[in-house]
């Protein structure tokens, strides 16, 4: 890699720490490997963009201490007498911005540890440096979450959810691929829900599996999805909703209260009538709503053309 995207991806680290997405993790400052040598690196001379809308901060010096920034200053105030450890690298030419998030992902819609790595090691080295996976194998996310965070393998830090959705939902087979020596919907990260569902254990197991968040998917009613979203808040976990759930339309979605909406282009349903989004419901009209899979307008990604082990994966994906 050059070194500008190594700069680009170690500078960016406390940037990307304090963004609203690594907030919402309860597991506070994520641990490091406790074996690894500390190192201190200082960069002469970069120019700093820092998100804020500030003016370009040109000639700066940025100290790294083990992964994370120490100090900023103009490089004619840092004094390298302060960091008598360190490494100094001639950072003039280069240029430094927050780290990137990346807001949603699959990473194990099939459990692929090379093929996941492959795809965090091009995150983390093109200036990305969180992460939100939504759904997924959990066995597979916990352990990279795991690997990532003690500096096993080169990632951003990663946020997975648990998945929750009504029953019709799980012939789905990217369901089984999620869940796979498993059932379907009866595991805590791929749950089924409905009107009778005890929420408090559901909201409890899906926080067991160390996930980030609920993530509300498909063939849920509103009155549903806002118990789902009040009993998560009492639990103090966050709520990832699609913008359509059906038979949930966007307004309900936004009414429940849940923390972030995905696929801005299902708001087009807010506009159907509920009497043909009922009739939807009932079977007497074809198309996508209200359906058990709404897919309006999610992209599915093409096969991948490589091949080998660096071909990337072409799994469509929750």
């Amino acid at each position: 890699m050059t070194r500008s995207c190594g700069l680009l991806a170690t500078a960016a680290v406390l940037w990307a720490l304090s963004s609203p997405l690594a907030a919402q993790s309860r597991s506070g400052e994520p641990p490091r490997n406790p074996n690894a040598e500390s190192q201190t690196t200082v960069y002469e001379g970069v120019s700093v963009l820092d998100g804020t809308g500030a003016p370009l901060m040109p000639d700066m010096s940025i100290v790294v201490r083990d992964g994370r920034i120490a100090a900023l200053a103009p490089a004619d105030e840092l004094s390298l007498e302060d960091w008598p450890e360190a490494d100094v690298e001639d950072a003039r030419g280069l240029y430094v911005l927050p780290g990137l998030i990346e807001s949603h992902t699959h990473l194990a819609t099939m459990a692929d540890r090379a093929a996941a790595e492959f795809e965090l090691n091009r995150f983390i080295y093109g200036g990305v440096t969180t992460v939100r996976d939504m759904a997924g194998d959990v066995r597979s996310l916990a352990e990279l979450q795991r690997a990532a965070l003690v500096g096993e393998i080169p990632a951003p830090d990663i946020h997975y959810a648990a998945l929750v959705a009504g029953e019709s939902f799980f012939v789905d087979p990217r369901t089984r691929a999620s869940s796979m020596g498993e059932v379907p919907g009866r595991v805590p990260w791929l749950q089924i829900v409905g009107p009778e569902t005890d929420l408090a254990q559901t909201i409890a197991l899906a926080r067991g599996t160390w996930a980030t968040g609920i993530k509300t998917y498909a063939s849920i009613e509103g009155p549903l999805l806002a118990r789902i979203a009040a009993e998560a808040r009492r639990q103090g976990i966050p709520v990832w909703s699609h913008t359509h759930v059906g038979p949930a339309l966007p307004m309900d979605v936004a009414s429940a209260g849940v923390t972030s909406m995905s696929h801005v282009c299902s708001l087009a349903s807010a506009a159907i009538p509920a009497e043909v989004v009922a009739e939807a419901v009932e079977g007497r009209r074809s198309g996508s709503a209200g359906q058990p899979h709404h897919a309006t307008c999610e992209a599915r990604r093409p096969a991948a053309a490589a091949s080998g082990p660096h071909a990337a994966p072409g799994k469509a994906s929750p």
